[in-house]
Formats: C-alpha cells, sequence, structure tokens
C-alpha cells in the first residue's frame, strides 16, 4: 500500500499532535511496530522506547512542545521544519539542576514511512541554542 506525499505529512501533522498532547496510545496509528529512531545522538526503535525517551524528556522539561513550521514530502520521505519550546523546571538534567529559562530552538526531522506509518525517524535540534537559553553555557559572543 502506497500513499500520497500529502497522505504522509498528514501522517507527520498527526504523529506531532499525538506526541504534543502526551497521548501515546494513539501512537500505533501513525507508528510502525518496527520503528527506529534517531533523536539526536541515540538510537531507539520500537514505539515503547519512543515513549520512554518522550517521557525521560517530559521530566526535564515538562512544558516540552513541538511547533511544526514547514513540511516537504517526497516518495516515502516526509522532512519537517520545527520549533521546539521547553522550560526546565523539571529533574536534573546534564548535571543541570531545573533553571526555570525557557527555550525556542529550530530543528529538522526527516520522517520516512511504510504502510501509511512511520517506520523511521531522525531529528537534528539546534542543541547549543537551546542550551545557552536555559543557562547551560554562555552566548556565543556578538559578531562586530
Amino acid at each position: 500500500y502506497t500513499m500520497g506525499i500529502e497522505e504522509n505529512k498528514e501522517v507527520v501533522r498527526k504523529y506531532i499532535e499525538i506526541m504534543n498532547a502526551r497521548n501515546y496510545s494513539e501512537l500505533h496509528e501513525v507508528m510502525h511496530e518496527n520503528f527506529s529512531g534517531r533523536p539526536g545522538q541515540t538510537s531507539l526503535n520500537g514505539i515503547e522506547e519512543r515513549i520512554q525517551d518522550q517521557e525521560r524528556q517530559v521530566t526535564w522539561f515538562p512544558d516540552t512542545h513541538t511547533e511544526l513550521k514547514e513540511m516537504i514530502a517526497e516518495g516515502d520521505k516526509v522532512v519537517a521544519y520545527i520549533t521546539k519550546t521547553a522550560t526546565h523546571t523539571g529533574a536534573d538534567f546534564m548535571g543541570h539542576s531545573a533553571t526555570g529559562r525557557k527555550a525556542v530552538y529550530d530543528g529538522i526531522a526527516i520522517y520516512t514511512l511504510k504502510d501509511g506509518k512511520l517506520i523511521s525517524g531522525r531529528v537534528i535540534n539546534d542543541q547549543l541554542s537551546a542550551f545557552q537559553q536555559v543557562g547551560y553555557y554562555p552566548p556565543l559572543p556578538e559578531d562586530k
């Protein structure tokens, strides 16, 4: 079964909505049981590992939210330009206790679909900007 480009984009849109709402029980509707992902430098396999990864993020950044800005699709691939918002008000993260500071940062996600569901996803976020905004690292010096 091959889906069209607009249907594939709708699957990605629904996936982001489910993750933002924390309605993890609905993920089986949009994620293939053999899903593999690379959020940053980690690897995960299956829907349960994706849920565990998201739950970990929420313990550190309880208000984590992804805004879908733009999508480009071709064949079985969808590329999404996203903006994430997260405030470090939760548990210690990377040796840093909660700063209460908010980060707003961009990312790119590349999804592959199979049988109308996400079979793989890779995400690259501007983590340096995020870490600077929440106070882990000093800002870069201004260009003169």
